[in-house]
């Protein structure tokens, strides 16, 4: 069965922004341009809604949990330590769980497997292909300068791959800001 996505395998430490815009026409609740407008070239500020991977809770808390060997109750992401720094951020929905402690262990078995798997694999295209599509990862915004903006999915997987160094990952191209198509037709932006 042939997808309707168009994969690109890029080098995961380019994308280093995530959309975080407002809930409103064109964006999802949690401020990400809605799957409505997959494969759209559109103009705005849009582009300009971002806040960096690096200063999320999910991503100090994965960083602080395998690279300075810190027991996850311990890091940024324990639930009575967790700050959500914008709708968008993958633990948004962590802090409304009843028994958000129970629940976070499980995240946390969750997130101890995959990075399991990438380190022992990295990220191997037959593993991760369903039916054409390439599982849990992500769709990415090309910004006006050519930044790579993660729109949604695959949050946990990009900060392993980052912290592993895995040379590529597969990505969708989301959205396309409208000054960035030069640039891209031009090759001066190579995904």
């Amino acid at each position: 069965m042939k997808s309707k996505w168009k994969t690109y395998w890029i080098d995961p430490k380019k994308i280093v922004l995530m959309q975080a815009g407002e809930p409103r026409r064109g964006f999802d609740k949690r401020g990400r341009i809605s799957i409505l407008r997959y494969g759209k070239v559109l103009s705005g500020d849009w582009d300009l809604k971002t806040l960096p991977i690096k200063d999320t809770a999910l991503y100090r808390g994965i960083y602080q949990r395998f690279c300075l060997g810190m027991k996850w109750s311990k890091t940024d992401l324990y639930p009575s330590r967790l700050k959500i720094e914008h709708p968008a951020s993958s633990t948004n929905a962590w802090v409304e769980k009843a028994d958000d402690h129970a629940y976070f262990f499980r995240k946390m078995n969750n997130i101890e497997s995959l990075y399991k798997s990438i380190s022992k694999r990295k990220i191997d295209e037959k593993m991760i292909k369903r039916k054409g599509f390439y599982k849990d990862f992500m769709f990415i915004n090309v910004g006006r300068s050519g930044e790579l903006i993660r729109n949604s999915g695959g949050l946990h997987r990009l900060i392993i791959c980052q912290i592993l160094e895995v040379d590529r990952i597969p990505v969708y191209v989301h959205t396309i800001h409208r000054e960035a198509c030069p640039h891209l037709e031009q090759g001066v932006i190579v995904l």
